[in-house]
């Protein structure tokens, strides 16, 4: 299969479509500190939020919700600038394999998931319409309980036909 057929039919999914399971995902990362001698003194475990299978094909997986950025910066003047944001990772799997890893962020205060872009500030904001969808689907699954399209425009962004990834 190719990553443009996989993550067009994630892309084109619904959410009814998806078996959420929450934590444990059993897809741990570990991040070990060292002292000033580089020796270890503690080890950090995180795992994602929640993993999803796609009903049609279980082979399709996801998994959401490792931090990649706990302080994420908007450019301040953008409306979500001065609010608290983080980026996380959503992970796309075929067969158990890692075969995509997308970027979400997590804005206004972590109360929706919008899909990340290069340039915050230029306006209309344009998202190919499988990267948007993409993060969508992510946010009815497994975020916040929130209007996604109504932040989608809030934030200034459209949906265009371009490709993605």
């Amino acid at each position: 299969m190719r990553l443009d057929h996989y993550l067009g039919l994630i892309g084109d999914s619904k959410p009814e479509d998806w078996r959420v399971i929450p934590r444990p995902t059993f897809r741990h990362h570990f991040a070990r500190s060292a002292d000033d001698k580089g020796e270890e003194v503690s080890v950090e475990v995180d795992e994602h939020r929640v993993a999803m299978s796609f009903a049609p094909n279980i082979r399709i997986t996801l998994a959401y919700g490792l931090v990649s950025e706990s302080s994420y910066r908007i450019d301040p003047k953008h409306k979500f600038g001065l609010l608290n944001a983080r980026t996380e990772f959503a992970d796309c799997f075929y067969d158990n394999m890692l075969v995509h890893r997308e970027t979400v962020v997590r804005v206004a205060r972590q109360r929706c998931v919008l899909p990340e872009v290069a340039d915050w500030t230029t306006m209309p904001i344009k998202v190919p319409r499988r990267k948007a969808r993409f993060a969508k689907l992510i946010h009815v699954l497994a975020g916040p309980l929130s209007d996604f399209d109504e932040y989608f425009k809030e934030a200034g962004m459209v949906e265009v036909e371009a490709p993605w990834p």
